[in-house]
């Protein structure tokens, strides 16, 4: 793009005034006050309706005619926009390569100079950084503009006191655990002792309840055979007893059963001996009855 048509078109942009512009602001302004006073009052006045109506169809065209102008000056100004941006990338494209190239040269100087002034902070700096166990090239530390250097010291730090904090919270830990092991190794000890007196104890007293229970068994059979010798003696008092008694009985029933015989014997013959013939009447039968009945009673 030639540089005279840029003039060009930066001076028609310069006469550009949008109080020029038909209609203008101030006509727009006086056209709504004069419509402003334009009311319908009742719904059958044709007349003022009319009005309304016209006033209406004229403030639209303005409307449109506002909206046909300005865009035209719109698109007229975006026309100069994207000139003067294709523009402004040529150019710079022209100058700007040597600027940097330029700059980079000046860079390397001032780089240079300012690396031999911070060259005599570097002793201080190296040893900050290894109190807090960082190492990093010199040249790093060169590249640092003091603040930056300070900021980036303060976060080493913080890494690493957070790091020992952490260290120690470990080892912490670590006693800790250690301190738990062996309490739960000495009261696994203690445990273990205690299971083993106790079933030591468990066996002694098994033992000992087994000789107890051993003597209790012997003295309960020894109660068992004084009981069954006791009983057999008593069974066979019992029996000598009932023994004698059936004798006794036997040979009660047996004189008893004598003495009966004989009196049986002897009231057959007194049977015999009477004379039932010489009873006279039933009162001497009774009496004879009863002397009998007397007779074998005795």
């Amino acid at each position: 793009m030639e540089w005279r048509n840029l003039k060009i078109i930066t001076n028609n942009m310069k006469n550009l005034n949008l109080e020029e512009f038909n209609p203008k602001k101030s006509e727009l302004i006086e056209l709504s006050q004069k419509y402003s006073v334009l009311e319908i009052k009742w719904k059958d006045d044709k007349e003022w309706y009319k009005a309304v109506d016209i006033a209406r169809k004229n403030c639209k065209a303005k409307k449109v005619e506002v909206k046909k102008v300005l865009k035209a000056a719109r698109d007229e100004a975006n026309q100069y926009s994207k000139w003067c941006i294709a523009l402004e990338k040529e150019l710079v494209a022209e100058i700007e390569p040597m600027e940097k190239e330029l700059q980079e040269k000046q860079d390397k100087i001032d780089k240079e100079i300012l690396f031999e002034k911070r060259k005599k902070d570097l002793p201080r700096k190296k040893e900050e950084l290894e109190k807090v166990d960082c190492k990093i090239l010199d040249e790093e530390i060169l590249e640092m503009e003091d603040l930056e250097f300070e900021k980036f010291l303060f976060e080493k730090k913080s890494e690493y006191l957070e790091k020992k904090e952490q260290e120690m919270k470990l080892a912490q830990e670590k006693i800790e655990e250690e301190k738990r092991k062996i309490e739960e190794e000495k009261q696994r000890k203690f445990n273990e002792e205690k299971r083993l007196a106790e079933i030591e104890r468990a066996k002694e007293e098994a033992t000992k309840n087994a000789e107890e229970k051993a003597k209790e068994l012997i003295r309960i059979e020894k109660e068992k055979v004084a009981k069954l010798e006791k009983e057999k003696a008593e069974k066979e008092k019992m029996d000598k007893y009932d023994e004698e008694v059936r004798v006794i009985q036997a040979k009660k029933e047996k004189e008893e059963q004598e003495e009966k015989n004989r009196k049986n014997a002897l009231y057959v013959r007194y049977i015999d001996s009477l004379e039932f013939d010489k009873f006279i009447d039933e009162w001497e039968f009774r009496v004879f009855y009863k002397k009998v009945w007397e007779f074998k009673i005795k």
